[in-house]
């Protein structure tokens, strides 16, 4: 896998993504005609209007957010409202989390439905729909994709990680992420470092599989020592060849 560090190719890879999207809208139906899991897309479709009386459900369409456990990937079971998700209250972010971790613990999977900044050194920014995931004390965040169709599937995966938060000056220590199979194989993998500054460090990834019905991916970002400062964006776009 050839790995990218640009901000750069982040409107590149959402311009491709694009294309792509528009490009199998148009061409005649293959084995799964018009398939396609867009998980920023699929994210704010499944947000409601106002999420405090009535939480979006996890999981949302064909995705899942989950933390690592002895026994494997568990589901967040925790909906935060949006402003509550790890303190930043001048957020509009809502969250997936594990209460028994204690909040500032646990692992998250955030969205924010609007686009804006976290008056923090001096911000993070918050784009809209994309999810952030953020890894716990002693866990790992993570996204899950399970195949939703009854029949065996060849799938394109395209996405990035980006380590979005430029905090935590001599504690911050980036992060590690990985994409796992439905066996836990490892098909990418990469690490982030924390630059402090404003310069999002972005790694890319881009493969072809084949899945069969129920079959999982798994989207993880893992603390390297600390989970201090660990905010990392995901985007992922999942097409049926």
């Amino acid at each position: 896998m050839k790995r990218i560090k640009k901000t750069t190719f982040r409107l590149a890879l959402t311009t491709s993504i694009c294309a792509l999207s528009l490009g199998l809208l148009s061409t005649p139906a293959a084995a799964a005609p018009g398939w396609s899991w867009n998980l920023s897309r699929d994210m704010l479709v499944g947000f409601p209007p106002n999420a405090t009386p009535n939480p979006p459900a996890n999981p949302i369409n064909a995705w899942t957010f989950m933390e690592s456990t002895l026994g494997g990937p568990s589901t967040l079971p925790k909906f935060g409202a949006p402003g509550s998700c790890w303190g930043w209250a001048s957020s509009t972010m809502a969250c997936w989390y594990n209460p028994n971790s204690g909040f500032m613990g646990s692992p998250i999977v955030g969205l924010s439905p609007t686009t804006t900044t976290v008056l923090s050194c001096p911000q993070i920014p918050q784009t809209r729909g994309v999810p952030i995931l953020h890894p716990g004390m002693s866990q790992d965040a993570i996204v899950r994709w399970k195949n939703p169709l009854p029949q065996v599937l060849d799938v394109q995966v395209l996405g990035r990680f980006t380590h979005i938060d430029p905090c935590g000056s001599g504690i911050a220590d980036g992060v590690a992420w990985s994409v796992l199979d439905h066996f836990g194989s490892t098909l990418a993998f990469g690490t982030l470092q924390s630059n402090m500054s404003a310069t999002n460090e972005t790694d890319v990834f881009s493969f072809v599989l084949t899945v069969n019905p129920n079959d999982d991916l798994f989207f993880v970002v893992n603390r390297v020592g600390n989970y201090y400062y660990d905010s990392t964006e995901l985007d992922v776009l999942i097409v049926a060849q």
